[in-house]
């Protein structure tokens, strides 16, 4: 898993100047499994209360 800026979401959302970067980066590694930080957060939150109850 790959854990990517949220930041290359939003490059393609609005087309700014690092669009065509960012639409390259994940035409590369649109096989893998990748996750935002935020989605990192989530995930880590989930799997603790999980371990808590």
């Amino acid at each position: 898993m790959l854990i990517v800026d949220p930041s290359i979401y939003a490059s393609i959302l609005v087309k700014d100047e690092n669009y065509e970067k960012a639409r390259r980066f994940l035409e590369q590694h649109r096989k893998s499994e990748l996750a935002t930080i935020v989605t990192v957060f989530v995930e880590v939150a989930k799997r603790s209360h999980s371990r808590l109850s």
